[in-house]
C-alpha cells in the first residue's frame, strides 16, 4: 500500500500529542496547540492528555476544552460534522461520492457522508452517513489523508478513486460517473499508473479495470 498524505505540513514533526504536535529547532521545543484546527479526540485520548477526570472538567469549565458528543472532546466548540464523524468512526474511510467531492472531482454535494468500513464493522446508525461494507483485503488499499474544513480526514486517494469509479460504474449515477472520469483525466498527471497497477493486485477483474482506466483516464 502507498500511504499518501495530501497535506505534507507535518513532514518535519518530531512528536505528536492528542491536540497537536511538538516540533524542535536549535533554540527550543515548541508545542503547537493544533496543526489541525478542528481537533476531535476520544475520552481516552483526552484522559491521556489531561491526566484525570478532574483536569478534563476543569478545562471544560475554563473554556479551553469542549464536549462535542458522546465520549468526544474538541479544542473548538463547533468542530463540524466531518471532524466529529472521523473521530466517532476511527476505522472508517471517506469514499465514493464524498471522496469525489472532497478531492474536487465533482461539484455535486453528497446527500450523506459516504464511509467505507470492514464487513464486520458495526452498522452506523446515523441517517447522515451512508456506510459501505468493504472486504478487508481491499479496505485500506489507497487509504490516504487530507485536511478538510480544518479536520484531518481519512480518504481514498486519486488512484483508488479511479479504480472504484470504473469497477462500480453500474451502481453509480451516469452523470456523476462521467463527471468524475473527466475530472480524473484532467488530473492524470497527479496520478501514478504504477500505483494503480499495484492496487489492482488486490482486486478481481484486474485486467478489465486497468484497460478501462488506461483508455478513459490516461
Amino acid at each position: 500500500m502507498y500511504p499518501t498524505v495530501l497535506d505534507d505540513s507535518t513532514s518535519a514533526l518530531t512528536g505528536r500529542g492528542a491536540w497537536g504536535i511538538v516540533t524542535e529547532n536549535k533554540h527550543r521545543t515548541v508545542f503547537i496547540v493544533s496543526e489541525i484546527q478542528n481537533t476531535v479526540v476520544s475520552y481516552l485520548d483526552c484522559l491521556s492528555e489531561y491526566g484525570s477526570d478532574y483536569a478534563i472538567r476543569k478545562a471544560i469549565g475554563d473554556g479551553t476544552l469542549f464536549h462535542v458528543g458522546r465520549g468526544l472532546y474538541s479544542n473548538v466548540p463547533f468542530p463540524g460534522f466531518l471532524a466529529i464523524s472521523m473521530a466517532r468512526h476511527p476505522a472508517a474511510i471517506v469514499c465514493l461520492d464524498s471522496a469525489f467531492f472532497y478531492h474536487g472531482l465533482t461539484d455535486t454535494v453528497p446527500d450523506a457522508l459516504h464511509l467505507a468500513t470492514s464487513r464486520s464493522a458495526k452498522r452506523i446508525a446515523d441517517p447522515a452517513v451512508r456506510q459501505h461494507f468493504v472486504p478487508q483485503e481491499i479496505l485500506h488499499v489507497g487509504e490516504s489523508s487530507m485536511e478538510r474544513n480544518g479536520a484531518k480526514v481519512r480518504i481514498y486517494d486519486l488512484e483508488r478513486i479511479a479504480i472504484d469509479v470504473v469497477r462500480m460504474r453500474p451502481r453509480l449515477p451516469y452523470e456523476l460517473c462521467k463527471e468524475v472520469i473527466l475530472a480524473l483525466r484532467g488530473r492524470s498527471r497527479d496520478m501514478y499508473p504504477a500505483r494503480i497497477a499495484d492496487y489492482l493486485e488486490h482486486f478481481p477483474r484486474r485486467d478489465s479495470i486497468l484497460d478501462a482506466i488506461e483508455k478513459e483516464i490516461f
